[in-house]
């Protein structure tokens, strides 16, 4: 160890730093990306055709807007056939009644299966026209197509996916929060956002938290509720505020610029009761802004250490 400025004659007591309590409380700035509370997989309920696929990927529609069209020509065509065979079905059933005294046994059967049919076929055409009503895909809600999964002239099969959509009028932040500060994010809790696309500030509330067990980050998903009318989509990047309050244990805080790298090893000068320095390497917390830097480990509140060492080393002085 080197006694304080006994080699050069210049005297470093004005720049020294008695180390202090960095336990107050400070923000750690997590990104995030808003994502949708709700998307819902659009599927086909029959045998069809597409016929037309509105809009894109990234696309926006209102509810009930048309999403696909369908070829409804066979559909039409056998709404026709059922609607003529009842018809024809009817005219003969109401002669045989008009007729009822004179109808032979074998007649009567006639007449009996008759009536089987037309119930038969009045059953079907009620199918086929709710099968009109619903053939087309409709925007469940306020929302946003995320994939698209056919095209126009594709066929498709009963439970078929078809699109995947959105819902833009309710949206989460997705964050990633490392397991060390999850302890400060609470279920229902306010936190700020702020929305890059947009550069506004909001209050999001906390919706739930997920760990992720399949995972080296060692962090854990965290869905906060966005408030409604936000001008923003899904996709977009967003920062999320956190406040950080430890548990009242000493963390010692130091300027940024008593902090020394070597070898990618942060280290402090410390300076003793003898008045001499002994170079200190220490484990680096957050920073709390561009002047001050939490210190884990190798160092205690009270401590005194080169404020910054730079000139002290310019001189080329032992340490």
């Amino acid at each position: 160890m080197a006694a304080l400025g006994s080699e050069s004659g210049t005297d470093f007591t004005s720049d020294t730093y008695t180390v202090t309590n960095g336990s107050y409380s400070h923000l750690a700035v997590l990104g995030g990306t808003v994502i949708s509370s709700e998307v819902v997989e659009l599927n086909a309920n029959s045998y069809s055709q597409v016929a037309v696929v509105n809009g894109n990927e990234g696309d926006l529609f209102a509810k009930g807007s048309i999403l696909i069209e369908f070829d409804q020509r066979a559909l039409q065509n056998q709404r026709a056939s059922a609607y003529n065979q009842i018809m024809q079905t009817s005219e003969m059933l109401r002669y045989a009644q008009a007729n009822a005294d004179t109808l032979s046994a074998e007649q009567r059967v006639i007449v009996n299966n008759a009536q089987y049919q037309l119930n038969q076929t009045q059953t079907q055409l009620r199918f086929i026209e709710s099968q009109l009503q619903n053939s087309n895909v409709h925007a469940p809600f306020n929302g946003m197509i995320i994939r698209k999964y056919v095209s126009p002239g594709q066929q498709t099969q009963p439970h078929q996916m078809l699109l995947e959509f959105s819902n833009i009028a309710q949206l989460q932040l997705e964050v990633r929060v490392p397991i060390r500060l999850l302890s400060q994010v609470k279920i229902g809790a306010f936190y700020k956002v702020n929305i890059d696309t947009v550069r506004q500030a909001v209050s999001a509330t906390v919706a739930q938290i997920k760990p992720i067990t399949q995972d080296y980050s060692h962090s854990a998903i965290v869905l906060l509720n966005l408030p409604e009318g936000v001008p923003v989509l899904p996709g977009s990047f967003a920062e999320l505020e956190l406040p950080i309050l430890n548990d009242g244990k000493p963390v010692p805080m130091v300027p940024s610029t008593a902090i020394s790298w070597h070898a990618s090893l942060p280290s402090v000068y410390v300076v003793n009761n003898a008045n001499q320095i002994g170079q200190r390497f220490i484990r680096l917390g957050d920073s709390l802004d561009e002047r001050m830097t939490l210190v884990l480990t190798g160092l205690g509140v009270g401590e005194v250490i080169l404020s910054n060492p730079k000139q002290y080393l310019a001189l080329n002085l032992a340490i």
